[in-house]
């Protein structure tokens, strides 16, 4: 995952008590800001971590090892980076007129991605100059192109032919470097979400698309726009609509239920004495069918 603001992705993880999908990059994240921005430091910052991921992420501590070990070294290199404070990436009228020239839709979300990291790079070290060090894999799914690695490579190989890329002298280094960034030319489209990089050059042609009302990730609209939320989101607001006091037809207590499907009209006590009642009459029913 490309995170784009950095200090903000910090600060909803301590609010949130989360670690996001990937523990080990948060962590190094929150040591960076914790050292940097709240001047928290040495053995301190170290304890900060530590009471964190006991206090707020239980799940990480059966899940993974040696974080004593993962925290040392994120307060090790902590003083080394500043967290970014990046608001998004503006993309030019040259730019996406160059990628439009293309006339190939994979092609273009492939190129349209490359510039985007490339740009965001350029923001993070102004010694950058358009390379890519993303994974080819990782910029294909960002993309939301699926081809075979054959593919990939001859695609990447069109767009050097066509002038787009740029590949690195030396064997074995597999990044890449935009060719066609143009910050001079006339600001068009700002992307702040890197999630679906693929999806927002599509928006930008014309094709339908919204934003999940709860992440705000892009994902495809329909017809009636009915859709409003992503899938994930969707399962977690179905479980939420759920996680309520119910009343028991049988006993009438008051009880609270986090399934899907149609809410519950027995709690977890009648529903297992009915189930009981039931099995039981149908081994009534089935012996004196025998006798």
């Amino acid at each position: 995952m490309i995170i784009v603001n950095e200090k903000h992705y910090v600060e909803q993880c301590l609010i949130n008590h989360k670690l996001g999908d990937d523990p080990f990059r948060a962590i190094n994240l929150i040591a960076r800001y914790l050292y940097h921005n709240r001047k928290i430091r040495g053995q301190a910052l170290e304890d900060y971590l530590g009471r964190f991921i006991k206090t707020y992420s239980p799940p990480c501590q059966n899940r993974y090892v040696e974080w004593d070990t993962c925290i040392r070294k994120a307060a090790a290199h902590a003083p080394s980076h500043k967290v970014h404070d990046i608001h998004g990436v503006w993309i030019t009228n040259s730019e996406l007129e160059r990628i439009k020239l293309l006339r190939n839709k994979k092609m273009e979300r492939v190129a349209f991605t490359m510039l985007c990291i490339a740009k965001l790079n350029n923001i993070k070290n102004a010694d950058n100059n358009g390379w890519v060090n993303c994974e080819t894999q990782e910029i294909f799914k960002l993309a939301r192109v699926s081809i075979t690695v054959n593919e990939r490579f001859q695609m990447l190989g069109d767009l050097k032919l066509l002038g787009l890329l740029e590949f690195p002298k030396r064997n074995g280094n597999l990044n890449n470097r935009v060719t066609f960034i143009d910050d001079g030319s006339k600001k068009m489209l700002l992307i702040r979400d890197f999630r679906e990089l693929g999806y927002e050059y599509l928006k930008y042609s014309g094709e339908k698309f919204t934003r999940c009302k709860n992440c705000g990730i892009l994902i495809r609209g329909n017809a009636n726009n009915s859709v409003k939320y992503c899938r994930d989101c969707a399962e977690y607001k179905n479980i939420m609509d759920y996680s309520r006091e119910f009343i028991c037809v049988d006993c009438g207590k008051l009880f609270t239920s986090t399934k899907d499907g149609r809410p519950p009209i027995r709690c977890p006590e009648c529903s297992k004495n009915k189930a009981n009642k039931d099995a039981a009459n149908r081994m009534n029913r089935m012996r004196k069918r025998q006798d």
